[in-house]
């Protein structure tokens, strides 16, 4: 369903500004940004933001990170900002990445690649009426997620209780452990971090 929402922000919401793709990102309590839905962006760049770190740094990433919107309206711009994305011509265009937020809570983002230079006003009009919808809609899509990862994860408890398991740390974790190791409080964490006291 989130490809559909994509698809309809590309061809009618923003249609006037010359769109070429769209990313819609969700954000999870576990530190990874995970591609949620996307329209007319190539199966490379989709392998590439499936799934990131918050502490990777790209448009979407970025913005759920900030908090804010990312603005870059230039292929130079593109290249100052991710110098490491020279020689990806799909990825060098006019970006957009929109935050979606429910409250003070980071949800995910809304990335939009242009054609060309989009006009910031126009389109911050466009993403004001439309990205508390879609932060609602990423708010139930990641909660249905969770009480699916609960699920499942109630199936396999009695057979991991005898099997013990190896378990990778994401790099959030690994953040949190090395500021630990600084000797840092949970909330100095938080606030270096920007979580709450509970999430570290």
């Amino acid at each position: 369903f989130v490809d559909a929402v994509a698809q309809y922000l590309v061809l009618e919401a923003f249609r006037p500004h010359e769109p070429r793709g769209a990313l819609v990102s969700v954000f999870g309590s576990e530190g990874i940004v995970s591609a949620a839905g996307s329209f007319g962006l190539t199966h490379d760049v989709l392998r590439a933001v499936r799934r990131l770190s918050l502490w990777d740094h790209s448009p979407s990433v970025d913005a759920i990170r900030e908090g804010a919107p990312v603005v870059l309206n230039s292929r130079d711009e593109m290249r100052r900002q991710y110098p490491w994305l020279e020689g990806h011509d799909t990825l060098l265009v006019p970006t957009l990445a929109w935050p979606l937020n429910l409250g003070s809570q980071r949800l995910g983002s809304l990335q939009i690649n242009f054609a060309e230079s989009f006009d910031l006003d126009a389109v911050s009009t466009v993403l004001s009426d439309i990205a508390p919808i879609l932060g609602l809609y990423v708010s139930l899509r990641a909660t249905r997620l969770v009480a699916d990862s609960r699920s499942e994860e109630s199936k396999h408890s009695h057979a991991r209780e005898h099997k013990p398991v190896e378990q990778e740390l994401t790099t959030r974790q690994l953040r949190i452990l090395h500021l630990l190791a600084e000797g840092m409080t949970n909330p100095q964490i938080a606030a270096r971090i920007g979580f709450s006291d509970s999430t570290v």
